[in-house]
């Protein structure tokens, strides 16, 4: 009999989700190139088998709502299962290109198209995917909590906001996460919103854990890559930069090997250990994708393993202890 996975609690919500969630990003088609719809329902049933209950979707995942159409496909007839959370604010014009618009008209229409896709009567959890740089947070909080009251959305959340507009924010509409880039490489936007976060009691639910599958390890050289992956376009992956995170990798790897494990469990399993840490979003876009990411959450890393991956990862940053 499988154990039975872990849940947390988003904020003071009665939301519960696994430690690790299904990031749909991916399969989104938009920056990952070969996206096959049949090993995307193969990764959604896999995570489901595996004791993932949270899935992370937005309006702008896929040009043509394609992460929301695979979800309904897999979930229909399980919602109660499951903790779908959404994102607004960000849309593809008709060029075909990514704008910000989080103008209260944009997410409220945005949020009933994601409900009437996914085929919901509301959407548990509803994040502002980022600020436009126009609309004042303020207005985008009213916009969420309008329709929080009509029961559209169930509960609240921000992404992409600094700790001032965090707080402005929810000074307007009490949130119950905060959604922020975080990984081993990139701590900076965590570190500055914890003040905010505490001082709001959320947690965090952190994406880019794998930072775009360089620390899943599998990219050995940047020949690997299609030269029109945008990856190639990432400082990561440039110059010294990708030079000194390939070294960091190797010692990773060497770890991973002395203790009968995967990079990708080290690097989930410390992710999900860090302060204000809620939830880590894995995108995925097949059964083995995910099923590498859920191991750290079935098999937390053992005290003494935690703190080998902290002093590699505090050499590599210059981050103390």
């Amino acid at each position: 009999m499988q154990t039975p996975a872990p849940r947390r609690q988003l904020g003071s919500s009665d939301l519960w989700v696994s430690p690790v969630a299904l990031g749909c990003w991916p399969m989104s088609g938009v920056s990952s190139l070969g996206i096959q719809p049949s090993q995307c329902v193969e990764a959604i049933e896999c995570a489901l088998q595996l004791g993932v209950n949270h899935f992370d979707t937005a309006y702008s995942y896929g040009k043509q709502g394609e992460s929301d159409r695979l979800l309904k496909q897999v979930l229909s007839g399980r919602w109660d299962q499951v903790v779908v959370a959404s994102k607004v604010g960000s849309h593809y014009d008709r060029q075909g290109n990514r704008r910000l618009d989080a103008s209260p008209a944009r997410l409220t229409a945005d949020a009933e198209e994601i409900r009437q896709r996914l085929g919901l009567d509301r959407i548990d959890l509803m994040y502002l995917h980022a600020p436009d740089g126009r609309t004042p947070v303020e207005r985008s909080a009213e916009a969420l909590a309008r329709l929080q009251q009509k029961g559209t959305i169930r509960w609240i959340g921000v992404s992409n906001t600094s700790p001032e507009e965090t707080l402005a924010f929810a000074s307007i509409a009490p949130i119950v996460v905060h959604q922020p880039p975080f990984n081993m490489l990139q701590q900076e936007s965590l570190q500055s919103l914890r003040p905010a976060l505490r001082r709001l009691q959320v947690g965090a639910a952190v994406y880019w854990p794998l930072m775009k599958g360089l620390l899943a390890g599998a990219i050995r050289s940047l020949e690997q890559l299609d030269p029109a992956d945008r990856r190639l376009s990432y400082p990561m992956f440039q110059g010294e930069q990708w030079t000194l995170n390939r070294q960091f990798i190797e010692r990773l790897d060497g770890l991973a090997r002395e203790a009968d494990t995967t990079i990708i469990r080290l690097v989930v399993g410390w992710t999900m250990a860090q302060p204000d840490v809620a939830t880590v979003l894995c995108g995925a876009r097949n059964a083995e994708q995910i099923a590498q990411a859920t191991q750290a959450m079935v098999e937390p890393l053992p005290a003494d393993l935690l703190e080998r991956v902290e002093r590699l990862v505090a050499e590599r940053t210059g981050l103390a202890l």
